[in-house]
């Protein structure tokens, strides 16, 4: 009898131990909204995507794919606006989607049967940082999702090559929300 009471009281004292990490503080949303460990949630297939141009908010866009075929419907849209624009010199320079249009012929339709396809905006980074954001994790509250990520450069003149970049992965059919936000942590100290 002494041994269950002890092994119940042990796994309670472990229960609790648990349940008061998962409550542990992560980070801050704009240093006002408490994100904790029992908030993340899985993802799987994290790409970060960078191209020279603004591809993201072309027509037919969204943050959220829940099929293949929705996912395929704004490729084609990427491939339709390809083309070549001139600049003031007279030199030609082509708008080019291809590293996306990769990304989208990488998909399958089997990787859609639970899961659906997010993919951010895009924001300007600098050459210099194009490989400089970890992903840290991937929150859910208050129908909110947050994307944490670790940046780790100072920044520099603006004398770089830029480019734009958006972040892509697969989350759980059932997850919803509302809107979502990029939340960085500063690694590096000026």
């Amino acid at each position: 009898m002494k041994r269950n009471v002890k092994n119940v009281l042990a796994v309670l004292g472990t229960a609790l131990s648990l349940s008061a990490c998962s409550n542990k503080v992560v980070f801050y949303h704009n240093e006002q909204i408490p994100i904790s460990e029992r908030d993340k949630i899985s993802y799987s297939d994290f790409k970060r995507l960078d191209s020279h141009a603004e591809l993201i908010y072309e027509d037919g866009f969204k943050n959220v794919y829940a099929t293949y075929e929705e996912a395929m419907a704004y490729k084609a849209i990427l491939e339709e606006h390809e083309e070549e624009v001139t600049d003031q010199e007279g030199g030609g320079t082509f708008v080019n989607y291809q590293e996306t249009i990769s990304f989208f012929n990488s998909l399958t339709s089997s990787m859609f049967e639970n899961k659906k396809l997010f993919v951010s905006d895009s924001w300007i980074e600098m050459s210099y940082n194009q490989d400089s954001c970890r992903l840290e994790g991937i929150y859910l509250k208050d129908d909110v999702l947050y994307i944490h990520r670790y940046r780790d450069y100072m920044n520099k003149a603006i004398s770089y090559a830029m480019y734009r970049q958006c972040y892509t992965f697969f989350i759980n059919k059932s997850i919803s929300f509302t809107s979502y936000e990029i939340e960085t942590t500063d690694l590096f100290k000026y």
